[in-house]
């Protein structure tokens, strides 16, 4: 360290000084000016101005000292300066290189500005000692609301987009120049001052739509919301649990970017060792690169967030009835692999007579799984619903494993009969005038089958012998009679809600739409559970 500072010119010790003295208490002065509430700014930028200036401080000890001692006559110390311009005359140097620290308020104006959005929450107070009792809102009120909720879809949340996008063009395309005239930095503050102002009309207008959005059950509570459509309550709190988790996650990981840009920037601006500078040069066209792609991705998801309150009440049931068929799917592609694992390890230890009859298991398991995966599209491969992990199964246990198998295809197909295809439509839908209370009621029954099915399953071939699979069965029992009940529920819940698709040329009367889509289906879940049950003649 000291011989490198021992080479330093007294403008570089006067740019340090000057840098010390007035660039960090400037910025420890600096207030944002864009009028949000979060908290964070007081408390991130002195931590990230003390490290740094801890380092400069000591850098600048050194750099006196060694000076002091070390440096030519000042004579020869004009020499030098005068050949290292020279030479930076003769190349195209990067305006980042530049050793001139000049004091530039925009410039640390905006690096404050963006670590505040950073740090960016909804202001809006949220929690159980909100106003939450049910209360019927008036035509007046509706059409109020309904409005609100417009304004939010085409105006607020467009504008959030287009200033996201206009930031990005300010800040991660091109070059990043120093100077205070730069119209990077103009345009930049321009943005984030606006985008300060959208997020919280954007709290305002939510927290009137949805005033105690602290939990998902929440959304499902209210009875009286039959005729508020786009206004249900489950809907105007999913869009506000979806905007927080969009500001929590997204926004803030694209700011966390933007900040170490800054910090590069400033850094770049007012350090003045050109090594030091050089070291950080190769960062910026990175982080560029991440804040483009985060800022698409941004964009990508405020799309979805415009579009999910105009969704149907049967697409928001649909897209959790599709999770259940990614689940139950994922738990055939694991059972289907534990399968093919402990047959090809045991093959050397058994006989030909239970080599003949794992194969044929292991064959029946894949051929269930390829005639199913086309009509469900699930891939087998995602980390996402399928676990990696092999587990060597007892091939003792292979009959009652295979009766599980049941369970887990007529659950897909019962989840499948809900769901639309590329190929062709459901023939009913739901009625408009659910409740978020009885879209609740749906969902909630629905996903009990759903994990009922897999509980079963499960505990066919995880037990290591036939003493703990007996202990599972009294288990299974339970769960069985459970399963039941919740799909004769799920069934009374549709013939309440479920209604003949007015949009089909032929759609079925509303007496035989239960019968022709799930009565079938209903006796060969109660059969197959009897022969999963019947495998244990202990159990009662």
């Amino acid at each position: 360290m000291r011989l490198f500072v021992g080479f330093l010119m007294p403008s570089q010790l006067n740019s340090l000084l000057t840098y010390y003295t007035r660039t960090v208490p400037a910025l420890l002065r600096t207030s944002p000016s864009s009028g949000l509430t979060s908290a964070g700014t007081m408390a991130i930028v002195p931590l990230q101005i003390q490290l740094q200036y801890i380092l400069s401080l000591n850098f600048l000890l050194l750099a006196v000292i060694s000076s002091s001692i070390t440096n030519p006559p000042s004579s020869l110390n004009s020499s030098i300066e005068k050949e290292v311009r020279h030479r930076e005359q003769k190349k195209d140097i990067n305006p980042m290189d530049s050793t001139t620290v000049e004091y530039q308020p925009h410039l640390i104006s905006l690096f404050c500005e963006i670590i505040d959005l950073a740090g960016y929450r909804r202001i809006t107070p949220r929690g159980r000692d909100r106003d939450i009792a049910e209360k019927f809102l008036s035509s007046r009120e509706i059409h109020a609301g309904k409005a609100l909720l417009v304004e939010v879809q085409t105006r607020s949340l467009p504008a959030l987009q287009q200033q996201l996008h206009g930031l990005m063009q300010s800040i991660a395309t091109g070059r990043l120049k120093k100077q205070q005239s730069n119209p990077k930095v103009t345009d930049a503050l321009e943005f984030i001052r606006q985008l300060g102002a959208t997020l919280n009309l954007i709290d305002s207008s939510l927290a009137s739509l949805a005033s105690a959005p602290f939990s998902e059950e929440l959304g499902f509570t209210c009875k009286v919301d039959h005729e508020y459509g786009i206004l249900k309550r489950y809907k105007c709190i999913g869009l506000v649990q979806k905007f927080d988790r969009f500001l929590s996650d997204t926004f803030a990981d694209l700011f966390g970017d933007y900040c170490s840009l800054m910090n590069l920037w400033y850094s770049a601006a007012y350090f003045p060792v050109r090594i030091m500078r050089r070291m950080l040069k190769p960062g910026a066209p990175r982080l560029q690169r991440k804040i483009r792609e985060k800022t698409d991705e941004a964009c990508r998801i405020i799309d979805a967030i415009i579009r999910s309150p105009i969704r149907s009440d049967f697409s928001f049931l649909q897209e959790s009835w599709q999770d259940d068929v990614d689940r139950l799917s994922a738990c055939l592609n694991d059972l289907t692999r534990h399968v093919d694992h402990s047959v090809r390890f045991g093959e050397s230890d058994t006989t030909d007579d239970q080599d003949d009859l794992s194969n044929t298991s292991s064959e029946e398991f894949t051929k269930e799984l390829h005639e199913s995966t086309p009509e469900f599209g699930t891939d087998s491969n995602d980390p996402t619903t399928s676990s990696q992990e092999n587990v060597l199964l007892n091939l003792d246990l292979m009959p009652r494993i295979r009766r599980a198998i049941p369970l887990l295809k007529l659950g897909r197909t019962f989840f499948s009969k809900l769901l639309d295809t590329p190929e062709s439509k459901t023939p009913f839908t739901l009625s408009p005038r659910v409740s978020s209370y009885d879209m609740g009621c749906l969902k909630k029954e629905t996903s009990s089958l759903c994990a009922h099915i897999l509980k079963i399953v499960k505990s066919t071939y995880q037990p290591e012998n036939e003493d703990d699979l007996h202990k599972e069965m009294e288990k299974i029992l339970v769960w069985s009679k459970e399963l039941s009940h919740h799909f004769d529920s799920s069934m009374m819940l549709f013939a309440f809600f479920l209604i003949p698709d007015p949009s089909r040329i032929d759609p079925p009367f509303p007496e035989d739409l239960l019968r022709s889509s799930f009565f079938e289906l209903r006796c060969q879940l109660h059969l197959a559970l009897e022969q999963l049950l019947a495998a244990d003649k202990n159990i009662g």
